[in-house]
C-alpha cells in the first residue's frame, strides 16, 4: 500500500508538495491560534513570522526560491516556530517573567531572542528571493534589448491620436 506522503507514480521519498502546503498551512494556522494566548509583543512577533513563511512558502512552487530556502521556510513553519510558541506557553503568567536561565533571562526574554532568530532567518530567504527576482528581470531586459536591437530609440505615436481601422 503507497503511502500518502506521495503521488502515485512518484518516487518514495520526495514528499507530495500538495500535502505539504497541507501541513504547512494547518502548522501555521494553529500556532496562530495558540499565540494569541502570548502577550502582545510576542504574538505580534508571531503574527509577522507566520506572514513571511506565507509569503515565501506560497511562491515556492515554480519559484526559483531555493531547495535550502524552501526547506528553512517549511521547517519554521511546521517545527521550529510551533516549539518556540508550545514551550512558551508552558509557564504559567507568572513564571514566564521570572529569571529562569543562568544569565537571569525570562521565558518571554528567551522566547522574544527565539522569534528574532526565525524572522532574521526568513528576512534572509526574502533578500535572496528579490535578488533572484532583479536578477531575472535583469536578464529578460538584456533578452528583450538583444532581441529588438534599437527598439528604445522608436518613438510611438499617441495610441489616442492612432485612428480607428
Amino acid at each position: 500500500m503507497p503511502n500518502s506522503w506521495w503521488k502515485r507514480g512518484q518516487a518514495p521519498g520526495v514528499p507530495d508538495p500538495a500535502a505539504a502546503a497541507a501541513r504547512q498551512q494547518q502548522a501555521l494556522d494553529q500556532v496562530l491560534r495558540r499565540s494569541a494566548l502570548m502577550p502582545d509583543d510576542l504574538f505580534r512577533a508571531v503574527r509577522l513570522i507566520v506572514a513571511r513563511c506565507h509569503a515565501l512558502l506560497d511562491r515556492a512552487p515554480g519559484s526559483h526560491i531555493g531547495g535550502d530556502g524552501v526547506d528553512v521556510a517549511s521547517r519554521i513553519a511546521v517545527d521550529y516556530l510551533p516549539t518556540t510558541v508550545e514551550r512558551y506557553l508552558q509557564f504559567d503568567a507568572r513564571m514566564a517573567s521570572t529569571p529562569i536561565t543562568p544569565g537571569g533571562q525570562t521565558p518571554r526574554e528567551v522566547a522574544r531572542g527565539e522569534l528574532r532568530l526565525l524572522r532574521e532567518r526568513l528576512d534572509e530567504i526574502r533578500r535572496a528571493v528579490l535578488k533572484g527576482d532583479w536578477d531575472e528581470l535583469q536578464v529578460h531586459e538584456r533578452f528583450l534589448q538583444e532581441r529588438f536591437p534599437g527598439a528604445g530609440a522608436l518613438v510611438l505615436p499617441d495610441p489616442g491620436l492612432i485612428p480607428d481601422p
